[in-house]
């Protein structure tokens, strides 16, 4: 079975797996009851109070124990605002691979850039792909598909920039970092780009981790950065371009990038705490 058919830890439902297979197997079918279930924490209107922490639910198992918890309902049921998930792109992605999965479809998340989303800056993004019709599909579950001129749930190739695609074109120096970020006047920059390609090589080796979550070569200032490190980087954005696995597990295992037993997470209140990760 391709292991993108199976759970991580971060995908793994546990006491709620009924929850998930009741979802359609169909992944904008899915992503639509997921668009029902979710609140952006940056964008979503009077969010109620006391949402705060659902920003630190990194695993799907607490995520659908706080949905259940909020209302017992099934999750193809559209929810109030007081009654769902707030969480960010990141969530909405890895719920919906997670539903893939529980049906046995092989999907994984996708961390960089989505140029789309606004024409002024780039904002960082985290989208699903998935195995159909013998290929890799791209989709954006968190948008509705209304909004764009293209199909959000198969999006053409160049519409969505990985964190890999994203380096190496800044290190090309076709690539303007102060357009890249959270948002305007916000975290980005080169350094937001590096610490991306260090995401997005753990989330293809079994780590969906949090936006927020540093560990290895992210502590590093990136004034500081030598020329090794760059040259590591270079290597992990090409390898992130390709399917080679073994690639993959070889330079995840470096002591640079390996995520550790325990990450440092932002708290939002600008301060750090530590997180002890489930293997």
């Amino acid at each position: 079975m391709n292991s993108f058919a199976l759970h991580t830890p971060y995908t793994q439902p546990g006491e709620h797996s009924a929850l998930l297979h009741a979802l359609p197997e169909d992944p904008r079918e899915a992503a639509a009851c997921w668009r029902g279930l979710n609140a952006h924490y940056r964008v979503t209107p009077h969010l109620p109070e006391g949402r705060d922490e659902d920003k630190q639910a990194r695993w799907v198992s607490d995520i659908l124990g706080l949905l259940a918890q909020r209302k017992a309902a099934p999750l193809t049921e559209v929810r109030a605002l007081p009654d769902r998930f707030v969480g960010c792109c990141r969530d909405y992605a890895l719920l919906l691979v997670a539903t893939l999965r529980e049906h046995g479809i092989p999907a994984r998340i996708r961390i960089g850039w989505a140029p789309y989303l606004n024409p002024a800056f780039v904002h960082d993004h985290v989208v699903s792909e998935w195995e159909e019709g013998g290929r890799w599909v791209r989709g954006d579950p968190e948008m509705d598909p209304l909004r764009f001129p293209f199909n959000t749930m198969d999006l053409p190739p160049g519409t969505f920039q990985t964190a890999g695609e994203a380096w190496l074109t800044f290190r090309a120096g076709t690539l303007d970092p102060a357009r890249y970020g959270v948002a305007a006047g916000l975290y980005g920059g080169p350094p937001m780009l590096r610490d991306y390609v260090l995401r997005e090589l753990a989330a293809l080796t079994g780590h969906e981790l949090l936006l927020w979550d540093t560990w290895g070569l992210m502590h590093v200032p990136f004034e500081q950065m030598t020329g090794e490190h760059f040259t590591l980087l270079d290597e992990v954005a090409r390898a992130c371009g390709t399917e080679d696995t073994a690639a993959w597990a070889r330079l995840a295992a470096h002591p640079d990038l390996q995520v550790p037993s325990t990450v440092d997470t932002y708290d939002f209140a600008n301060s750090t705490r530590q997180t002890l990760l489930r293997r």
